[in-house]
C-alpha cells in the first residue's frame, strides 16, 4: 500500500510505502519514517489541474474583465503593498505574527490581508496583538465565492506570506498559478515543508527562505521600491503558467506511473512469496517487516514542449 499524503505525515506504519519528494522529506530524515520512501522528481502532492478547476480565472484574465474594487471586497482603497495569507485559521501561530510585526515595521503602509474564517478572527487578532503586530495593519475580508476568488486574489494581493507551523499546500499552488508570488520558510516536519517543494517547482523558486530572519528580510525587499521585485516574480509566474513543472499535470502523471513501475520491479526482485506475504508483499502491511528497506527514485525527465496545461 502507498500512502499518498492525504495527511501531511507518516501513516504510522499502516502503509508500506510513502510518496514524497526530496524537499518535503529530505533523505536524511527518511529513517524517521516506518514506510519505504518513494521519491518523485519534483513534488509529491498531486494538485489540481487549475485550468480545469478554475476556467473562470482564464476567462476573466489576470487583469481583464470587470473586477471588483478593493473596497467592495473589504480592503482599504489605495495602491499600498498588500501581503496576504489565505491559509485556514488553524495554521496561524505566534511565530507568523512575530514575523509580520517585523515586516510591517520595515514596510510602512503595507497591510496583511487575511480571510474571515468562522470563529477564528477573534483568536487570530488576540494572537497578533500578543506579538505586537499593528492592529490596523491586518485586514480581514469574507471568504470569496469559488468562481471569483482566484481572480480577485490575483488582482489585489501583492505577495502571499506562508505560515510556519503548518504550511500552505493547495492554497500556495493556487496562488502561484494565479500569478501571486509566495514566500515560504520550511521547518522540519513534512507539513511545514510541502509549500517549499511547491514553490521550488515554480518560477518563484527563489522565494524559499532559510528561517524567520531570512523570511522577514525577503518580504521587506519584495515590498520595497513599490513592489518592483514582486512584480518581476509575478511576470515570470504568468509567463510560465503552462510550462512550470508544478502545473504540468501530464508530466506529473507520467512521473508517477514510472515510480509505480519502478517500485513494483524492486518488490518483485527482492521479495520471496511465502506465508503472510502474498503477492510478494505488495499491498500487504503484514509483509512489510520481512522486505528490505529501499528508496525508489524517479529522475526528472525533460518537459513536454507541447504541454498546454493539460
Amino acid at each position: 500500500t502507498i500512502f499518498d499524503q492525504g495527511f501531511a505525515g507518516s501513516s504510522g506504519g499502516v502503509a508500506t510505502h510513502f510518496n514524497a519528494d526530496r524537499v518535503s522529506l529530505p533523505p536524511e530524515l527518511a529513517a524517521r519514517y516506518p514506510e519505504r520512501i518513494l521519491y518523485m522528481p519534483f513534488f509529491s502532492n498531486p494538485l489540481n489541474n487549475h485550468r480545469h478547476a478554475s476556467p473562470e480565472f482564464l476567462r476573466g484574465g489576470v487583469r481583464g474583465g470587470e473586477g471588483s474594487t478593493r473596497e467592495s471586497i473589504g480592503l482599504p482603497a489605495g495602491d499600498m503593498f498588500t501581503f496576504a495569507c489565505f491559509n485556514t485559521g488553524y495554521k496561524y501561530s505566534p511565530l507568523f505574527f512575530q514575523a509580520w510585526s517585523r515586516i510591517a515595521a520595515l514596510a510602512p503602509g503595507a497591510i496583511l490581508w487575511l480571510l474571515r474564517w468562522p470563529e477564528a478572527e477573534g483568536h487570530v487578532r488576540a494572537m497578533a496583538a500578543k506579538e505586537h503586530a499593528p492592529p490596523d495593519s491586518i485586514v480581514f475580508t469574507q471568504v470569496l465565492p469559488k468562481e471569483v476568488h482566484l481572480l480577485e486574489k490575483s488582482r489585489h494581493a501583492s505577495l502571499f506570506l506562508d505560515t510556519f507551523a503548518f504550511s500552505g499546500h493547495g492554497t500556495v499552488s493556487q496562488m502561484l498559478w494565479a500569478g501571486v508570488p509566495a514566500l515560504t520558510s520550511p521547518g522540519e516536519r513534512i507539513g511545514q515543508r510541502i509549500a517549499a517543494a511547491v514553490v521550488l517547482a515554480s518560477s518563484a523558486r527563489a522565494l524559499v527562505a532559510r528561517g524567520e530572519e531570512d523570511y522577514v528580510r525577503m518580504a521587506a525587499a519584495l515590498a520595497s521600491n513599490r513592489g518592483a521585485k514582486a512584480q518581476g516574480v509575478r511576470a515570470r509566474l504568468e509567463a510560465a503558467r503552462d510550462t512550470d513543472p508544478l502545473f504540468d499535470i501530464p508530466r506529473y502523471v507520467a512521473d508517477y506511473e514510472r515510480l509505480l513501475f519502478a517500485t513494483w520491479d524492486v518488490l518483485a526482485a527482492s521479495a520471496t512469496p511465502g506465508p503472510g506475504i502474498p503477492n510478494a508483499g505488495f499491498g500487504e502491511v503484514g509483509g512489510a517487516p520481512s522486505l528490505p528497506r529501499f528508496h525508489t527514485i524517479v529522475a526528472p525527465r525533460p518537459p513536454n514542449p507541447s504541454h498546454r496545461g493539460g
